[in-house]
């Protein structure tokens, strides 16, 4: 099952998530989780 995890991003972090979110069709958590996976994924290959 999914863990909850809160973030708290600065304003105008927040309408640039939303912002290319919205013209992707995601959801901002959609999103979030994209970013975290490609992140992961880009250390996981320095290592």
């Amino acid at each position: 099952m999914a863990k909850v995890m809160t973030i708290r991003p600065p304003e105008e972090l927040h309408k640039q998530l939303k912002y290319i979110a919205k013209g992707r069709g995601y959801t901002m958590n959609q999103l979030v989780l994209q970013i975290l996976h490609g992140w992961l994924k880009h250390e996981n290959k320095k290592q």
